[in-house]
């Protein structure tokens, strides 16, 4: 149990450096990936839910009262740990979901690998 406290401990710090500016989401991503063992699964809903998987834990993430820009950043965060997951579902508007418009997500992870190069 206090193992799992830990756990969450650290992937919220990692998404706060994400919301903050100061880590890419794309290493974000591979920054939880490797503190929960391997992503196996994400679930994201703007203003419900953010939930990242790995084959035994389950690690809630926060998701309401940022600034636009933040908000920008959890959607590019729950985009890089769907990728990096192939597993779940994220839903970020009408129009961008793993659902029904995988391709919209696909282009947004191609912008943001195109930026991991220069500062985010």
């Amino acid at each position: 149990m206090e193992e799992n406290k830990e756990l969450e401990q650290r992937v919220r710090g990692i998404e706060n450096d994400c919301l903050n500016g100061k880590l890419h989401p794309i290493l974000a991503a591979e920054e939880i990936d490797r503190a929960i063992g391997g992503i196996t699964r994400v679930e994201y809903k703007p203003g419900l839910k953010f939930k990242i998987d790995n084959h035994t834990k389950r690690v809630g993430l926060d998701f309401k009262g940022y600034t636009n820009r933040q908000t920008e950043r959890l959607y590019d965060l729950a985009i890089a740990t769907y990728m990096k997951a192939q597993s779940g579902e994220i839903h970020l508007s009408k129009g961008l979901s793993s659902k029904h418009y995988m391709q919209g997500i696909r282009d947004a992870y191609t912008r943001m690998q195109a930026t991991l190069a220069t500062s985010y």
